[in-house]
């Protein structure tokens, strides 16, 4: 099992719009995305129309109190993420 080994396991999920439906949608059809990874760090990822953002489950060394007194333990670590034209995909095992 990958999860004895503590790597990142995780959840996928697409959003399409209810006039499209599955039945016969690509993925140009689709409205968003979400990849939540769990695991030494737990992140998800998130696709919208201005880009796509990363939100990790934790506290900056500052800590998790907002100005108002609030605590909100998620996050947004990174923005407009964009894979290099260059880049190679990986999967782990080559799953």
């Amino acid at each position: 099992s990958i999860v004895d080994n503590n790597w990142a396991v995780g959840t996928m999920i697409g959003v399409w719009p209810k006039k499209t439906g599955l039945i016969g949608a690509t993925g140009r059809d689709q409205v968003t995305s979400l990849v939540a990874l769990y695991g030494p760090r737990t992140t998800v990822l998130v696709a919208l129309d201005n880009g796509t953002y990363e939100f990790t489950y934790g506290c900056t060394p500052e800590g998790c109190e907002l100005p108002d007194g609030s605590f909100e333990p998620w996050i947004c670590s990174r923005q407009d993420i964009k894979i290099s034209e260059d880049c190679k995909i990986f999967s782990p095992a080559n799953l």
